[in-house]
């Protein structure tokens, strides 16, 4: 315990105090070294390992521990690649490198010191991809050159034309030089054995095509166009080639006249072991119809001189080689299966005397499991051929078996139902306990008690454990539902008692409050374990005095509900007796109409009425207003085809060449429907929408016709148009190409008519000012070093993130990030300083994924800039990311109340585009970029140079 008190601080569980403590550390003395070696090889922290890596001087010091096993090596050798640059002679540090670690590694470190002089005295040992390290590190112009000189493989000069395409120019042309002379000396290399390779494939054509009778002349013509090419050709694989080729068609050559001179003696030996074979075979069937007839006896000595008969001679037809190989088979399974089946039968009886007992069902589940083994391996152990049939023993065996299986099938079965019904009923009991119902619990335990007695059922030990702990639980559920229900029962009588003496509070609203208490009061007595009936009659006794006032307001009602459904039935008769004496043939709709709206308009005066007359009476008027409303349905149907019909009438004047006629024609229409009458409520208005549209069109074209047909156009207030254009645009900037369309035109009207007012003047002046502001910020922004450093870098790191993705990092960052400060604010330079950390962390780190928290963090900071650039264009956010949005305008009305929101410019939209670049991995959130850069390119469409 004391130990933990006085730990020294670099060993602190935080961070922030080992690091302080490092500062602390001095490289002078001894014991702070291994204290500091300790700290920059095996401490959990990435700051801490480099801060105290940085503390270690000694180049020895630093290249001993690169051989640390279970170390964190990259601190050590960012500190070693510092040390190597800054030292005067590196020369015996980097051979004591090479000796401790291996060649590679070592060259990666001096590549990454930058250190001319060194990677000069060692140009020569370094492998090709060491001088690619060299052509694509820090070293001076000269020495990359060298090493650019030295690199001759066509893959790696590739690789450095694609690197240094826009970063090295002159390493660039070397490279590009070299490939172009790579390129002729390959041209020149394929004309030159082109020959050779057609000469080479006509010999492997000939070593492998069919003989003809000019073979040996074609090979001496091949093999003398051979022997006169040049022999410097690059082409040693191809003389192997031909040599081959050459050595083949010889071989055939020879072959072919030894077997002219074997074909004669193959064609003797062939005769006389045809007929041998042809005795054999009279012998092998004989053998097996012997075998068909069970009743004959087959001598298994005579199958064994056939056998070894056929062996000494080579049949040559495959019809005879197939029969006697198929009756050999049948004739060593017959004498086979006779030397095993007797055996097998007496092991199958001995077996049933053995194992099976007299009575199955006698048997538990534990016997039954041991004989269902032990049958099981009695039957393997006989093997008994499935296309056989079984004798009696074996069957008996097989048959026992499967009942044994059955037995047990059917047990298991009716355990886990019994298991799987325990379990639910737990669950049940779990479910009320949760919801704190604790009578309804208590009846359910008291349930599963009697259950398990009556139907002896046993629980599994986790069920047993689970039922105790459900049971505890209860009866702490009881325990504290009764400490805390007294009270709140207390408080509904208090309540209750208030409400009683309270004479001001309308009737139905006091009426709905006792309900409400009397509500609460049952709800809380239902899970109450202890009932007071002190209590209750309490809360009765004020139950039954608050209501006494509502007594004689509800007797109010109950008359006013009598008025009321007397008024109603009164308006059904007069209704009915008017439609009774209606004439429809000759009767003008709009009057029935008329009077159908007053009475649905009386109707819904007399309200409230009493439920079950009520009833009654509206299915009556119902029935008169659906009778009448069919009759409607005719006339509103007639009136929608109308529409129709003038709604087309109206398109077709839209087309028409004389917009003037068309208006008047429009007009004309517009007052037939009117006259048309009202159609389906649900048509109505869509209706008259695309009349409206048809309409639209017809006067808009009579008003672009008049406006042609002026001579003079107002230019003041074409100039106030463009005035509003630009004002609006300094509020909400969208549509950049629109503003500066009216920026331009605008001056214009301003140069051509010089009668425009001085005030309408000023107006789009100022208005274009803040336009031409705006455009100037966005220049100076775009035009500074910081920003041009800036945009390469996020560039780099877009690069970087791609090649993470692909599982091979290459690129490196050749940006410093304090080129990016100066015009930029500091939360974007802290901000691409984190993103490119993260890149560097995800490098460094030994797993195969991405943190998923890194991934959460861009997506939520990819959303929220989504969000921002949203509300300042004031475009809508999809649904998913309301949420948000409301959490982010809340923080921004925070900011509102404690300093003014100034309006977005184009500059605050370009600074966003920026914090974009500055989140990790940005690029791999497709459907964000997307929505991000619609709103960007509606912005900065048109955008001057």
């Amino acid at each position: 315990m004391l130990s933990k008190l006085f730990r020294p601080k670099w060993q602190h569980a935080d961070p922030s105090v080992r690091a302080a403590a490092v500062r602390k550390l001095r490289e002078d003395n001894p014991a702070h070294i291994e204290i500091l070696t300790q700290l920059a090889t095996q401490d959990p922290a990435a700051d801490v390992r480099l801060l105290a890596a940085g503390k270690i001087t000694d180049i020895d010091q630093l290249i001993n521990l690169l051989n640390e096993e279970q170390a964190h090596l990259s601190a050590i050798e960012q500190q070693l690649i510092h040390q190597l640059g800054q030292a005067n002679n590196p020369t015996s540090a980097f051979d004591r490198l090479i000796n401790g670690q291996n060649n590679e590694r070592a060259f990666q470190i001096v590549c990454s010191s930058g250190h001319g002089a060194l990677l000069q005295d060692h140009l020569h040992q370094a492998n090709h991809q060491q001088l690619l390290g060299i052509v694509l590190s820090n070293a001076p112009i000269q020495l990359r050159k060298e090493a650019a000189e030295k690199i001759t493989s066509p893959t790696d000069i590739e690789t450095l034309l694609k690197e240094t395409r826009q970063s090295d120019k002159t390493i660039h042309k070397i490279m590009r030089d070299k490939l172009n002379a790579l390129k002729e000396q390959e041209r020149l290399t394929k004309q030159q054995t082109e020959l050779a390779h057609d000469i080479c494939s006509q010999m492997q054509q000939l070593s492998k095509g069919e003989w003809f009778p000019l073979y040996p002349a074609k090979q001496e013509s091949l093999l003398s166009a051979w022997e006169q090419l040049d022999n410097s050709l690059p082409i040693d694989s191809l003389k192997e080639t031909f040599a081959q080729a050459l050595q083949q068609s010889q071989l055939r050559i020879d072959e072919h006249q030894a077997t002219l001179e074997a074909q004669k003696r193959e064609v003797e030996r062939q005769e006389q072991a045809q007929q041998k074979a042809i005795e054999l075979l009279e012998q092998q069937t004989l053998l097996v119809a012997q075998i068909n007839d069970n009743h004959a006896l087959v001598s298994e000595s005579d199958w064994a001189h056939i056998k070894q008969a056929w062996s000494h001679i080579s049949p040559t037809h495959e019809e005879q080689k197939a029969i006697f190989s198929r009756q050999s088979l049948l004739l060593d399974e017959y004498f086979s299966h006779l030397s095993m089946r007797g055996q097998k039968i007496s092991d199958a009886q001995e077996y049933v005397s053995a194992l099976l007992p007299s009575e199955l069902s006698a048997l538990d589940n534990r016997a039954l499991k041991a004989l269902r083994s032990a049958l099981t391996k009695a039957l393997s152990t006989l093997n008994w051929p499935e296309q056989d049939a079984q004798p009696e023993p074996v069957a008996q065996l097989t048959e026992t078996l499967n009942t044994v299986e059955n037995l047990l099938r059917q047990e298991q079965q009716q355990k886990s139902a019994t298991q799987q019904l325990i379990q639910q009923q737990l669950d049940e009991l779990n479910r009320y306990i949760k919801a704190g119902e604790a009578k309804q619990a208590d009846k359910f335990v008291k349930k599963l008690n009697d259950s398990f007695k009556s139907n002896q059922q046993k629980l599994s030990t986790a069920q047993e454990q689970h039922l105790r702990q459900l049971q505890a639980q209860l009866q702490e559920l009881k325990d504290w539902q009764g400490y805390a229900v007294t009270p709140k029962k207390e408080q509904l009588c208090e309540e209750m008692e208030q409400l009683a003496a309270q004479d001001s509070m309308p009737a139905p609203e006091k009426s709905q409050r006792i309900k409400e208490l009397q509500q609460q009061w049952k709800l809380l007595d239902s899970t109450d374990p202890i009932h007071s009936s002190l209590l209750w009659k309490r809360f009765k006794a004020a139950s039954d005095t608050a209501y006494e006032p509502c007594e004689a307001y509800f007797s109010q009602q109950r008359e006013l509900r009598a008025y009321n459904l007397s008024q109603r039935e009164m308006i059904v008769a007069e209704v009915s007796q008017y439609l009774n004496t209606v004439n429809w043939d000759e009767t003008y709709w709009r009057d029935i109409e008329t009077v159908i709206t007053a009475a649905k308009r009386e109707w819904r005066r007399f309200i409230p009425v009493d439920r079950n007359p009520g009833q009654k009476i509206q299915q009556a008027f119902n029935e008169l207003i659906v009778s009448t409303e069919a009759r409607f349905k005719v006339i509103k149907e007639a009136a929608l085809q109308q529409k129709e019909a003038i709604i087309n009438e109206a398109h077709q004047l839209a087309q028409s060449d004389d917009p003037k006629a068309a208006a008047e024609q429009a007009k004309l229409l517009q007052e037939q429907w009117k006259e048309a009458g009202p159609t389906f409520h649900s048509q109505e208005r869509k209706l008259w929408k695309r009349f409206r549209v048809e309409c639209d069109a017809i006067f808009n074209r009579l008003t672009e016709h008049q406006q042609e047909q002026r001579s003079i156009i107002n230019p003041r207030t074409e100039l106030l148009a463009h005035t509003h254009t630009l004002q609006h645009f300094s509020v909400k900037p969208l549509a950049l190409k629109t503003a500066v369309a009216a920026h331009h035109a605008g001056s214009e009207i301003i140069d051509n008519f010089p009668a425009i007012s001085a005030r309408d003047s000023q107006q789009f002046r100022k208005a274009a000012h803040q336009l031409e502001e705006q455009l100037q910020q966005l220049k100076r922004l775009e035009a500074q070093e910081s920003t041009h450093a800036f945009i390469a870098l996020t560039k780099e790191l877009d690069q970087l993130e791609e090649q993470i993705l692909s599982s091979k990092p290459t690129t490196a960052i050749t940006v410093n990030i304090n080129d990016c400060k100066g015009s930029l604010p500091d939360s974007l330079i802290n901000a691409i300083k984190a993103r490119q950390s993260a890149v560097e962390a995800v490098i460094s780190s030994s797993a195969s994924d991405i943190d998923d928290l890194l991934w959460a963090q861009s997506d939520r900071s990819l959303r929220e800039l989504c969000i921002r650039l949203e509300i300042a264009l004031g475009e809508s956010t999809p649904e998913s990311d309301h949420a948000l949005r409301m959490e982010y305008q809340m923080q921004r009305l925070q900011q509102v109340l404690d300093q003014p929101l100034q309006a977005t410019t184009l500059l605050d939209i370009r600074l966003l585009e920026l914090e974009w670049s500055t989140v990790a991995f940005n690029q791999t959130f497709d459907t964000l970029c997307e929505r991000f850069e619609a709103l960007t390119h509606a912005v900065f469409e048109g955008m001057p140079a």
